[in-house]
């Protein structure tokens, strides 16, 4: 799969993954350092898409339907 970041959300994951390191594993992990579960991706999308003004009765659906998940 191929993904297409905007110019800004590049620079964004270039340096939290310059923080992170090159280890394999999830690029955004939980307070456990675990992977993020699908019901913390629903919380923190629904979230972010009320901070940012869209309507979202599916955030995550939001999310797949957008250049992120191209």
């Amino acid at each position: 799969m191929t993904l297409y970041w905007s110019e800004a959300a590049a620079d964004a994951i270039r340096r939290w993954v310059k923080k992170r390191g090159v280890a394999p594993g999830p690029l955004f992990t939980s307070r456990h350092k675990s992977r993020i579960g699908r019901t913390m991706l629903h919380y923190l999308m629904k979230r972010y898409c009320k901070e940012a003004g869209i309507p979202a009765r599916r955030p995550t659906f939001i999310l797949l339907s957008t250049r992120a998940a191209r």
